[in-house]
């Protein structure tokens, strides 16, 4: 027995001669997001030498001469090659090429949340969110599922044709992200500068024209692929000259607070 049958012991799940073209929106080993067109021609289920479960496909990447074996778990989505109209999220996509492609559904989808350095927000020189309308600061990456990650990869020395394991250290974000706001995390609008932060609470307060405080919370609760809503109760203050002219208690899924810290309260009426 080869060392590749010993590390995957597989079942063929699809019809010999069926294959699909299709779009593939994927997390790559580097937790890079990345898509790709491809004809699918094959889906088996197996298990790895330790046990885990997978399903895999075998296609060849639009332009390229050779097949190769992608793993099922790495997928997020499919895309119509032509108009890149979304056909399908998720489990659901592996729903969708397996119908495609004639194949036995496998008793068992992949479960493990995926990581991603495609990150939609960057925190600017004085660490604030760049474009938010709160100050949301670096300090809270651990709310927004933002976490440095380690991961190691595999390559192939071009000159000896050897593989050889690397590690990469970044930041990434889960798919979808799990929020985690708690209770006396306070943002302002604008964000406060480092030329007011040594000033007087009295001159910080006539800069605002917002401020948000979260009363109560729960987290998001990642469960296999999917995200339990969690929930925060805020208090949300308007300011003028200094003085507090509005304030109202609002609750919100953790989700829905994200929103309003990028946007602002006008996001309010949109939900």
């Amino acid at each position: 027995m080869s060392m590749g049958a010993r590390m995957w012991e597989e079942r063929r799940l699809s019809s010999p001669g069926k294959s699909v073209t299709v779009g593939l929106d994927y997390i790559a080993r580097d937790r890079a997001r990345r898509r790709i067109i491809a004809k699918i021609f094959e889906l088996s289920m197996g298990t790895t030498a330790g046990g885990a479960p997978r399903v895999r496909m075998r296609l060849r990447e639009e332009g390229a001469s050779q097949q190769k074996t992608f793993i099922s778990s790495r997928l997020t989505l499919i895309f119509d090659p032509v108009t890149g109209e979304v056909l399908a999220e998720d489990d659901a996509a592996m729903v969708w090429i397996a119908q495609a492609l004639d194949a036995e559904l496998p008793p068992f989808w992949p479960v493990e949340r995926l990581r991603t350095t495609d990150i939609p927000v960057t925190f600017d020189a004085e660490g604030y969110a760049e474009g938010w309308f709160f100050g949301v600061s670096a300090a809270f990456r651990d709310a927004l599922d933002i976490v440095w990650t380690k991961t190691q990869v595999t390559n192939i020395d071009p000159h000896t044709g050897k593989k050889y394991k690397r590690e990469l250290e970044a930041w990434t974000r889960g798919m979808p992200p799990a929020y985690s706001f708690s209770e006396f995390d306070v943002a302002y609008a604008p964000p406060l500068r480092e030329a007011l932060k040594s000033a007087a609470w009295a001159e910080q307060q006539r800069a605002m024209t917002f401020a948000v405080s979260v009363v109560e919370a729960l987290p998001d609760l990642a469960v296999d692929r999917r995200v339990s809503p969690g929930q925060v109760k805020i208090n949300l203050q308007t300011y003028l000259n200094g003085e507090i002219i509005n304030q109202e208690q609002i609750e919100l899924s953790q989700s829905q607070f994200v929103t309003l810290l990028k946007e602002g309260p006008q996001s309010l009426g949109s939900e």
